[in-house]
């Protein structure tokens, strides 16, 4: 979200979008655009910042502990996807509303909120389908779905079928942040 709203804040006040649309660019390719360059821009920053992250672990810290430098390798691909999806939403929440902290709060609530919700509600109403579909969501998947301490470390990702769980509910989730966005700015006034 912060990558986001970085590149795309000033939307509002400098009227891009309606300069873009009297020009002839359809909603739809400016919204993929702006999320094709913001997925851009931030994964080169997450490679920058691993870089240094792993760089500076590997030799300024001892090499014990239950955490593996395989285990945060193979995070990247378990979480991008949900990261994508993060940003996406972000993207199209920003360009909805023209409020900044509207959409930064709106943001929260679907991302974090909402999923807590649905899995307390799954917990007390003992509904099996709902705490199976809460326990997929992306805050709550990621939550439990890792146990690390000091003496121990057991990722989700660390095994195909986890992996596998972790990539279908990113994917999944662009899918849906993407349709979202797109539902979105159709429905705006320019």
């Amino acid at each position: 979200l912060i990558v986001a709203a970085v590149l795309y804040e000033e939307e509002h006040k400098n009227g891009n979008m309606k300069n873009a649309v009297a020009f002839g660019i359809s909603r739809e390719k400016l919204f993929l655009g702006k999320c094709i360059t913001a997925v851009l821009t931030a994964t080169v920053i997450m490679a920058l910042v691993l870089t240094a992250y792993i760089g500076s672990a590997w030799f300024l810290l001892e090499h014990t502990g239950p955490t593996s430098l395989k285990i945060i390798l193979t995070e990247i691909p378990a979480v991008y996807g949900t990261a994508v999806a993060s940003m996406i939403l972000g993207i199209a929440l920003l360009a909805y509303f023209k409020n900044e902290v509207m959409a930064a709060m709106l943001w929260a609530v679907i991302v974090y909120a909402i999923p807590r919700v649905l899995l307390l509600a799954g917990m007390v109403f003992l509904g099996q389908f709902l705490w199976d579909f809460a326990q997929l969501l992306p805050a709550n998947l990621f939550q439990f779905g890792a146990k690390v301490n000091m003496s121990h470390c057991e990722v989700l990702w660390k095994t195909s079928q986890g992996m596998t769980k972790c990539v279908i509910v990113g994917i999944v989730g662009t899918v849906l942040a993407i349709v979202a966005g797109i539902v979105m700015l159709r429905k705006k006034e320019v």
